[in-house]
């Protein structure tokens, strides 16, 4: 089983993904509070569907062609992608969006277990 990632003619297949999490759509909004203390909320437009991926004892280089694929094909943000799930389901349009601690070594081992979120951009 696998999933890839394709941006124009770059393709980056990783093997054994951890089944995807689809978390379920939510509205784009922004929450704030004025000087005077009410509250409001701006509709920022559709709403938003992320998938958050786990890669569990990858190796290094395999962990070098997914993050190259992040740095210089996505160039994190910048450029939408396709990403196709294990069960052979295209989604467009998606961003990485989140860059937090997404590449854990496994102690005593050269294996990386590695979590990212993906956001569709519509």
């Amino acid at each position: 089983m696998s999933c890839s990632f394709v941006l124009g003619a770059t393709t980056k297949t990783i093997r054994n993904p951890a089944f995807p999490e689809n978390n379920p759509e939510f509205p784009r909004q922004t929450l704030g509070k004025s000087g005077g203390g009410k509250h409001w909320v701006y509709q920022r437009g559709t709403s938003g569907k992320q998938i958050k991926l786990s890669f569990v004892r990858m190796t290094d280089t395999e962990k070098a062609d997914l993050l190259s694929f992040i740095q210089d094909t996505a160039v994190y943000m910048t450029n939408t992608f396709t990403y196709n799930d294990p069960a052979a389901v295209a989604h467009t349009t998606m961003r990485f969006i989140d860059f937090g601690s997404w590449f854990e070594r496994i102690r005593g081992t050269t294996r990386w277990n590695i979590s990212l979120i993906l956001e569709r951009d519509d």
